[in-house]
């Protein structure tokens, strides 16, 4: 089954209360972030995928030591490999009630959680802000162009070995949203680990190319993984039995097995960078549109 067979199964599962509206579903990248001390982050590179009920994210450092030339962790010195331990990534379960989001039950790169807090969201065009509620800071992310498309949320429950029945990965989430997609696979043990096992938890971003179709890695917790494909294609099958989705994948040459249950399958999803307003306020950008338009950037909004 490929992954638009499988965003196209019927799930029959009613929308949860708690579920992202529409205008949250997709892919964010943050333009900014703004402390309550004045002090304004625009360098980091970060991305949010979001869809019904899970999310994930990626936040690294422009200044991190980059992969080329190297083909193991191991070619890094250990001034390097502490650089390359500050990234972040993971993916969290969510829930919406309206006016903020609530994040939790973390599978992360890092080893504890330093954004705990809610987040209060507001869209105006392809432009989200997010307030913490503890007025800590704001953040500015912006919806990142997609053709209409597929919207899953899986959430990784183990990926193992099939001929040894070794685990290599423990919680995560696949998730795509139209042209993007992001990949996170949990450690397979416990939080206390050793020296390079920090990176046997993996957080990946793809972006789909138009004429192959495939999802290549733009940004991950490993750079070593940039570049490369990510392997979400095919190979899914559903269990109808046990209400579950396992994909059968080569991943460095050894075949894995991944089991998943489901979020959100959606075979269709218009990515908006528009937002609703009362017909007076259409009225108004209209007349003045002359003025008000003369130097906006992006086009118009469909």
């Amino acid at each position: 089954m490929t992954l638009k067979d499988l965003a196209a199964f019927p799930t029959q599962r009613p929308v949860a209360a708690a579920a992202a509206p529409d205008w949250l579903i997709g892919c964010f990248r943050r333009r900014s972030i703004t402390f309550f001390s004045g002090q304004c982050d625009a360098s980091t590179e970060v991305y949010w995928l979001q869809t019904r009920g899970i999310c994930a994210d990626i936040r690294v450092s422009p200044h991190r030591p980059r992969a080329r030339g190297r083909v193991s962790l191991h070619d890094f010195t250990e001034s390097e490999l502490a650089l390359l331990a500050q990234a972040e990534g993971g993916a969290a379960r969510t829930e919406w009630n309206g006016a903020s989001m609530r994040w939790f039950g973390w599978q992360a790169f890092q080893l504890h959680d330093k954004w705990p807090e809610t987040g209060c969201l507001r869209r105006i065009g392809d432009c989200l802000i997010e307030f913490a509620p503890n007025d800590a800071y704001v953040e500015d992310w912006r919806l990142q162009s997609s053709s209409p498309g597929p919207v899953l949320g899986l959430q990784l429950i183990e990926e193992r070995v099939p001929k040894t029945g070794k685990v290599t990965h423990c919680g995560g989430a696949l998730i795509v949203c139209g042209d993007h997609a992001a990949l996170v696979r949990g450690r397979p043990g416990g939080a206390q680990i050793p020296e390079l096992e920090l990176f046997s938890c993996e957080a990946s971003y793809a972006v789909r190319d138009p004429a192959s179709g495939d999802f290549t890695i733009a940004l991950s917790t490993n750079p070593l993984r940039e570049g490369q494909i990510l392997c979400i294609h095919d190979g899914f099958e559903l269990d109808h039995e046990a209400q579950q989705v396992r994909q059968r994948v080569e991943v460095d040459g050894e075949l894995r097995e991944r089991v998943f249950t489901v979020d959100t399958l959606e075979p269709q999803h218009h990515f908006r960078r528009s937002s609703d307003v009362s017909a007076g306020t259409a009225a108004w950008m209209a007349s003045e549109a002359e003025t008000l338009l003369a130097h906006a950037e992006g086009g118009p909004c469909d």
